[in-house]
């Protein structure tokens, strides 16, 4: 046991090998030297650990029951690249400080909520246990893209808080691989307490970030009440936002677990379109399932959802409006010549004065404008697959209708 004064390394390349079962340290601080943690060594620090240079290697277990600062001015993340061993926070509310940290692992444990006040990685596995994990508008990304990289008891994510009275946009942020499922355990304790996480799939390698925000999106300027004819009513007590920061486009799944007794019973979602600042109904297909999942009990799934590099989308829990007997827009389209189902022929369509159409492809790009439609698009020279498009209709009030959702070409019928 060494004696509780604060111990300071200041020669150059001491490379101290710690073997024993328990070294207990009241500060520790790291300034030009080499620390090597061996699989059968333990060191436990009663205070915070101050990183200033040098290199750390780390393949057994530090415990810590203060706070984490890493002072390096050039940009080092502490531990060497080979670390395998677990950083535990153990004590009340703590911690992470300085420039970013890439722990090799990260476990919560102790009494309190542990807090992040810069960008922080785990390297390998990011243990939340029965804690919070508040990224106070920063970013906690988990390298590993194994689907097991987070695990929890009760323990949550929380990406949902205002950092001095401001809203912030921190976000769990998950290494994946294609065909893999991906919990981002979010959650929130403020503004009543939920969890609600996003379960994501991929089908390319990549970074995808989550969030959870346990108040109405209005607040984040995407307002409830802007909804195109699509939706009739959205869940004005929380959203969620999906981001992909891979350098290519992506196309994911999506699964949003909610509780009907707490957050309101819902069928769909609804997506904020940002080319008419509306939320409307999902182009891609969505389901509501049935959940048997902590605090909830439905589900939407939101499949083939495209994203380009970078994109970010809101998504909110909606209900789907009912559309007139006398007005369809039909999902498939057959133009094969036989002369049935070739055109995108909408019908009803006849009653509107104003009438604009836009299709586009599966990455966004328009491969069809009308400034007033005929029911004539047949999607010559473009090839089969999934279309989506965006229909304003004027009635003869003057007032805009925008309607959206996908369109499937088919030529060739089996």
């Amino acid at each position: 046991m060494m004696n509780k004064n604060n111990i300071y390394f200041s020669l150059a390349f001491i490379l101290i090998y710690l073997f024993i079962p328990c070294s207990a340290i009241a500060q520790l601080s790291i300034i030009n030297n080499s620390l090597e943690i061996t699989q059968t060594g333990l060191v436990h620090v009663e205070g915070d650990v101050i990183y200033d240079s040098g290199t750390i290697g780390h393949n057994g277990i530090f415990q810590l029951t203060g706070n984490w600062f890493n002072r390096a001015k050039n940009n080092d993340k502490a531990f060497t690249a080979a670390s395998a061993g677990n950083v535990i926070f153990i004590g009340g509310l703590q911690t992470i400080n300085g420039t970013t940290t890439r722990f090799p692992q990260l476990s919560l444990s102790g009494t309190n909520k542990k807090v992040l006040n810069v960008n922080t990685e785990a390297n390998f596995y990011l243990n939340l246990n029965d804690r919070e994990l508040d990224v106070n508008g920063y970013d906690m990304l988990v390298n590993n893209n194994e689907g097991r990289a987070i695990t929890r008891s009760s323990g949550f994510v929380n990406t949902s808080e205002f950092a001095n009275g401001t809203k912030t946009n921190g976000r769990l942020i998950r290494s994946v691989s294609p065909g893999v499922d991906y919990l981002f355990p979010l959650g929130a304790i403020v503004n009543n307490n939920r969890y609600r996480p996003l379960s994501i799939s991929s089908n390319q390698s990549g970074f995808i970030g989550g969030q959870f925000l346990n108040y109405s999106a209005t607040f984040d300027s995407y307002p409830v009440y802007d909804i195109d004819q699509s939706l009739k009513g959205l869940n004005e007590k929380f959203y969620h936002t999906v981001s992909n920061i891979s350098n290519i486009k992506v196309e994911l799944k999506i699964n949003i677990p909610f509780n009907t007794s707490a957050d309101g019973d819902f069928n769909d979602l609804g997506r904020w379109n940002a080319s008419i600042n509306k939320w409307a109904k999902p182009v891609s297909p969505t389901s509501l399932n049935s959940q048997s999942g902590e605090e909830t009990n439905k589900s939407i799934l939101y499949e083939k959802v495209q994203m380009p590099f970078t994109e970010l989308i809101p998504l909110v829990l909606a209900n789907v409006a009912t559309i007139p007997d006398d007005f369809k827009i039909p999902n498939v389209i057959t133009p094969n010549g036989d002369g049935k189902n070739d055109q995108f022929v909408i019908r009803g369509i006849e009653k509107y004065s104003g009438r604009i159409m836009t299709i586009f492809n599966r990455w966004g790009n328009s491969v069809y404008e009308s400034g007033f439609y005929k029911n004539d698009w047949d999607g010559n020279g473009l090839s089969d697959g999934t279309y989506y498009y965006l229909l304003k209709l004027r009635d003869d009030n003057g007032a805009w209708k925008t309607y959206t959702g996908y369109i499937t070409l088919l030529r060739r019928l089996n």
